[in-house]
């Protein structure tokens, strides 16, 4: 048999061979691509799967960011409107109020309304959170998951400044593909940028800023509805009390303030026949009060002063003309005894460190004939003091202030320490000492465990036609043993002190709401009965005297405060002395407006002066003047800029470097760099912070707020707040339990 080599069908094999491998190729990149494409498949679905569920998450930290705004706004509200209270109060800043009402507010948009504003976890309401998102993205939200195990929780962190909200879980499931997301919420409290203590400067609440005085001379019904600062800034030499100047003064005339806050450098001081009311206690008015002393001159007659609120007198209540009257209804608070006060005074500091100088205790006198001071409607009256027969105004520079036993006297008790001639002993060596036998023989009782034994007694000179006179009175050991020694007097000597005061005293006299007012005395108060006949005392309360101390710091940095500043939180008086010592330096007026731009600019206007009206948006907001002198606001002024064209009042702002004399009604802001004179009889000057406020916004061409140092509002409004950077994630997990 013969074998032919023959290749014929190799080639149709190796084709076919090829094409199988060429087929199993194209299968195997088919199947890559497949894969490939369910995997992209698969990873673009879980991708947007889980930007979905994240966008949940940041759906809810949106609305959370909305919360937190509204939240901010309503605190901010709240605030603005408390601010006087929170300020009068001390026990917080206006920030701390602000956190409060802004945790308060969020728990109310968040919580589940089963606990209070008390502690510092509670319950987020899960349905409140889905009402963050809309209707397709509330499934998403584990609402069941996360009730049942109790982890909705909402955590309040006061301290540190925020709240959180526990284990927000959200989950997608689409297609089979499932995304769950796991995170706690973090809302930190938004920082109030506050300057100087408020969020609208403070002058923006007030009627009427003299950086001297506010006069009224003879001009009678006027009445200013607003609050009231003086500043008596043209005040020289404060150390001399004989030159020491009013704030508000009245010669003649009557005035009547209706006001939050009245606050003076001096002295309130009635002149002649005056009638001053500030507050109203019929109709529930009260102001606070805060000056140096009030006083009725000497020369006065007749002359009223009603006063209802609460009353923080620096130095003394004195009541020197004929036939006034004072009535004092809320209370009264004569809260000083000292020049300055240590840290480190304890219980002991009222029984040896009573300054002994007039000049530095909180009193009350009745210096003028047929005198009433009613007391009966204060529920406090606070008096750390010591009345003195002053050394002032007697023209001796011999003389030295002699402290009495009382906190409130009459001027004929001094009989119970003048020592007469007939028992002084003299020596032959030219001094002299209190005959003791002689002396308790007249008294009978004894003195000498109340007297300083190395001296005394004290000279006092006055000068008469004929020449100097010298008179004695007796020198305590201490302020106690003074107050010890009168009361022992009047137990001995009633009618003296009774009879000696009658010319001082109407029937209605210095009268106490008996056993209905707490008192804090250093010393002891001479007061009428209601009989109207006799006269009594009360006695300091030893174991209340600490509270003096506390008074007396606490409402001098506040009293310091309010004169630098207005308000009662500035961070400068918390620091140095108690008292504003030279009250002429730091005025007020250069705090508030940019003296320097004012006269400059006014330079270059006519007759120095600028008005311009505020407009925004269409709408008139109010007027507002400028001077580098004085203004005369007439009738012409109140017609041209005080009312719009339907005859409605206007608010305008008035700054003057000078004088400012009021002749017509007036609504806004006066701002003098001197005096206020309120000219005309039946006038009105009305504040209307809310407007002024708005009149201040609406400047956006800062005709005025250029000019003014402290506005800070623009900078300050919540509405300038980036909400979104104090809404962020901790803990966030995906898909982890």
């Amino acid at each position: 048999m013969k074998i032919k080599n023959d290749n014929r069908g190799s080639t149709l094999l190796f084709v076919l061979t090829a094409i199988a491998f060429i087929g199993l190729l194209g299968v195997a990149a088919m199947s890559a691509t497949i894969t490939n494409i369910s995997m992209r498949k698969i990873e673009g679905e879980t991708k947007k799967n889980f930007y979905d569920t994240d966008n949940v998450i940041e759906q809810i930290r949106a609305g959370l960011i909305n919360l937190s705004s509204e939240a901010s706004g309503a605190a901010y509200q709240e605030v603005l409107e408390q601010y006087a209270t929170i300020c009068e109060d001390g026990t917080k800043t206006a920030q701390e109020e602000f956190d409060n009402c802004y945790i308060r507010n969020m728990l109310d948009k968040l919580s589940d309304g089963m606990s209070s504003f008390d502690g510092t976890t509670y319950n987020y309401d899960v349905t409140k959170m889905e009402q963050l998102l809309n209707e397709s993205e509330r499934n998403a939200f584990l609402k069941r998951e996360i009730l049942d195990k109790g982890e909705n929780k909402l955590e309040v962190h006061k301290k540190e400044r925020y709240i959180v909200l526990r284990n927000v879980r959200v989950e997608q499931e689409k297609n089979t593909f499932s995304t769950r997301i796991k995170t706690d919420i973090r809302m930190e409290i938004p920082e109030l940028k506050i300057e100087n203590g408020g969020i609208y400067p403070e002058y923006t609440n007030y009627a009427i800023l003299a950086d001297n005085k506010v006069k009224l001379d003879g001009a009678w019904a006027v009445n200013v509805d607003g609050n009231v600062y003086a500043g008596t800034k043209e005040r020289t030499d404060y150390g001399d009390l004989s030159k020491r100047q009013a704030g508000i003064e009245l010669n003649g005339g009557s005035l009547k303030i209706i006001a939050d806050y009245l606050i003076s450098r001096g002295d309130i001081l009635l002149l002649g026949d005056s009638r001053l009311r500030i507050g109203d206690k019929t109709a529930n008015q009260v102001c606070n009060v805060w000056v140096e002393n009030i006083s009725t001159d000497e020369n006065s007659n007749h002359s009223i002063l009603e006063i209802n609120g609460s009353c923080n007198v620096e130095d003394d209540l004195e009541i020197n003309g004929k036939n006034n009257s004072v009535y004092l209804s809320g209370e009264y608070y004569g809260y000083h005894c000292k020049k300055n006060y240590l840290p480190d005074e304890g219980s002991s500091w009222l029984n040896n460190n009573i300054d002994k100088n007039s000049e530095y205790n909180s009193a009350i006198s009745l210096n003028g004939t047929n005198s009433t001071l009613n007391m009966e409607q204060l529920s406090v009256l606070e008096l750390a003091g010591r009345a003195f027969i002053s050394r002032y105004g007697t023209e001796s520079e011999k003389n030295k202030d002699i402290m009495l036993g009382e906190s409130v006297s009459v001027r004929s008790n001094q009989i119970a320490y003048f020592v007469p001639e007939d028992f002084i002993q003299r020596n032959v060596d030219g001094t002299y000492q209190l005959d003791y036998a002689k002396y308790e023989e007249y008294l009978s009782f004894s003195v000498k465990e109340y007297i300083n034994q190395e001296q005394s007694v004290i000279p006092y000179y006055l000068k008469r036609s004929s020449g100097e006179e010298c008179y004695y009175y007796l020198n305590f050991k201490n302020e106690a043993l003074a107050e010890k020694f009168y009361e022992k007097f009047y137990r001995y000597k009633s009618h003296t002190i009774s009879s000696g005061a009658d010319p001082y005293m109407t029937k209605e006299g210095i009268r106490l709401a008996d056993g209905k007012q707490a008192l804090l005395l250093s010393g002891a108060v001479l007061y009428k009965e209601k009989d109207g006949q006799n006269v009594g005392i009360k006695l300091s309360n030893d174991e209340l005297k600490p509270t003096l101390l506390r008074y007396a710091v606490r409402k001098g940095r506040e009293y310091k405060s309010r004169q630098l500043g207005l308000i009662g939180t500035l961070p400068e008086a918390s620091k140095g002395e108690v008292r504003l010592e030279d009250k002429a330096k730091l005025p007020l007026f250069e705090r508030i407006v940019d003296v320097d731009k004012l006269k400059n600019d006014a330079a270059l206007w006519e007759r120095n002066q600028k008005t311009g009206a505020i407009y925004k948006d269409g709408i008139l907001y109010g007027n507002v003047i400028l001077a580098d002198g004085d203004i005369n606001w007439d009738s012409d002024m109140r017609r041209q800029y005080g009312t719009d064209d339907d005859g409605n009042m206007l608010p305008c702002i008035v700054v003057a470097t000078g004088d400012i004399s009021v002749s017509d009604d007036f609504e806004g802001l006066l701002l003098s760099g001197r005096d206020v004179f309120l000219k005309s009889g039946g006038i009105s000057v009305t504040a209307n912070p809310q407007k002024i406020k708005q009149l201040l916004e609406a400047d956006t061409t800062k005709i005025i707020v250029s000019y003014l140092k402290e506005y800070k509002v623009s900078e300050n409004s919540s509405e300038q707040i980036n909400y979104s950077k104090y809404v962020s994630y901790e803990n966030w997990k995906k898909n982890k339990d």
